[in-house]
């Protein structure tokens, strides 16, 4: 909410539509989310590699240490019991659950104001990512989930920021 209100003039004057009101106002709103969703990925991914790539199971092809190994997921299962980096991987594991389930909020919240032609399935991909985060912290697969987030996180940088740039840009490509 604050940064929509932070960029909104910016992305106001910079919108394709310029005819009709109603819809440069929803396309304002919409490209505001996006780059909110491109400038968060990009934290949270930074944030990630970081504390990803101080642990023993990164793999090498992802940034992680050469003499990483795929059976360190199973290492000390079902609880990361390294002191160098259990409490960072719980926590960005937990701070990207937040967001998904903000998103969760923020998709209900959008739809009751105006109907989204893909509520359900937008809804079902949200309830379907928390439910695998809730599970996988609870079964103790945090590692192999963090990895995932972190993959997930990388590709989503390039889609918002697209998304957002079509938003304001339009056919302009």
């Amino acid at each position: 909410m604050w940064f929509k209100k932070v960029t909104w003039n910016w992305l106001y004057s910079r919108c394709k539509e310029k005819d009709d009101e109603i819809v440069r106002i929803l396309k304002t709103k919409k490209s505001a989310h996006r780059l909110f969703g491109g400038i968060y990925f990009t934290f949270i991914t930074t944030a990630g590699y970081i504390v990803l790539s101080k642990t023993d199971f990164l793999p090498p092809m992802l940034g992680g240490k050469k003499e990483n190994i795929v059976a360190n997921f199973w290492k000390d299962f079902p609880v990361m019991a390294d002191p160098t980096y259990a409490d960072s991987v719980k926590n960005y594991y937990l701070i990207s659950l937040g967001y998904h389930c903000v998103s969760i909020v923020t998709l209900v919240s959008d739809h009751i104001k105006a109907r989204r032609n893909d509520f359900v399935e937008m809804l079902l991909h949200h309830m379907i990512t928390v439910s695998l985060f809730v599970m996988g912290y609870m079964t103790g697969i945090s590692k192999m989930g963090a990895v995932t987030m972190f993959l997930h996180d990388i590709a989503d940088i390039p889609t918002d920021f697209a998304k957002f740039s079509t938003e304001i840009l339009g056919d302009v490509w």
